[in-house]
């Protein structure tokens, strides 16, 4: 009973020394197909990679560009509104200006209506006093 079990044992033994050798010499064979296959994969996994690369860069690229055209758009209306206030600015200085203007040319006229006024009725004084 007991050496038959030993029989089977090492006949298991043999059988799977066997399946492993016959492994090895199937995988040797297969190796070099395995390797020009591998380096074929390796080959277009690294072209995918590149191609995938490729297409983040010009996503980058793209959405910077579109950054930099609408700071672009935003400065020149920025620009532009400063001119615009720069001109209501301007506009606003020379009509208090000329308001002001206007208020002393008024002043010195009434002024000149008094003065004339008072020489007027002085002449008249003199006139009755003689």
């Amino acid at each position: 009973q007991q050496q038959q079990q030993q029989q089977e044992q090492e006949q298991e033994q043999h059988n799977l020394g066997q399946m492993h050798g016959l492994r090895q010499a199937l995988a040797q064979q297969q190796q070099p197909q395995m390797q020009s296959q591998e380096q074929a994969q390796q080959v277009q996994h690294e072209q995918q990679m590149r191609e995938q690369q490729l297409r983040e860069q010009q996503a980058r690229e793209h959405v910077l560009r579109e950054q930099q055209a609408r700071e672009q758009q935003l400065r020149e209306q920025q620009e532009q509104q400063l001119r615009e206030q720069q001109l209501r600015d301007q506009q606003l200085k020379e009509q208090q200006l000329k308001d002001q203007q206007l208020k002393e040319q008024q002043l010195r006229e009434q002024q000149l209506r008094e003065q004339q006024l008072k020489e007027q009725q002085l002449r008249e004084q003199q006139l009755r006093d003689q």
